[in-house]
């Protein structure tokens, strides 16, 4: 069975060859791993909210939704048990569709602060130890949002 290459799977390599060739005592190998198993949870939880806002449908939803709020005879009467299902609906989708958009903006902080870590590392086994703490601070940035992932992850399995 041929397994897919995610679109990040290039850029961790990367950052795992340049690690291993200016800063391998360093030990940012386990971090690339973590991020690696991260951003591979966070695929399948990407396939797993599309695939359910894509049976939600979500254009419909809303479409139900303006076309019964334009059809009340006074728009500013109380919502029927109809408008209030159709809200509800509505602000589901709308939850599902945010935590989509929240798991993207995740990868991207994660892929971010993994090319500042490798940046800062090859920059401090060059350098003086002064960037050490700055390097620290980084690591633990990635670790941070490995670790959201991850949590993420969990939140969308219970879904």
């Amino acid at each position: 069975m041929n397994e897919v290459a995610h679109p990040w799977v290039e850029r961790t390599s990367s950052a795992r060859e340049t690690l291993d060739r200016h800063a391998p005592s360093q030990g940012s190998g386990s971090i690339v791993d973590d991020v690696d198993r991260a951003l591979g949870y966070a695929v399948e939880d990407d396939l797993r909210l599309q695939r359910a806002l894509t049976d939600l449908e979500p254009e419909q939803s809303r479409a139900e939704l303006k076309a019964a709020l334009r059809a009340r005879p006074d728009p500013v009467a109380a919502d029927t048990p109809s408008i209030v299902a159709l809200r509800q609906r509505h602000e589901a989708i709308a939850d599902l569709e945010n935590r989509l958009d929240e798991l993207r903006h995740q990868v991207d902080r994660l892929l971010i602060d993994l090319d500042t870590m490798v940046a800062q590392s090859v920059v401090t086994s060059v350098s003086a130890a002064s960037s050490r703490d700055q390097l620290e601070s980084q690591l633990q940035r990635v670790i941070d949002e490995a670790a959201a992932l991850e949590a993420a992850h969990e939140e969308i399995a219970h879904l």
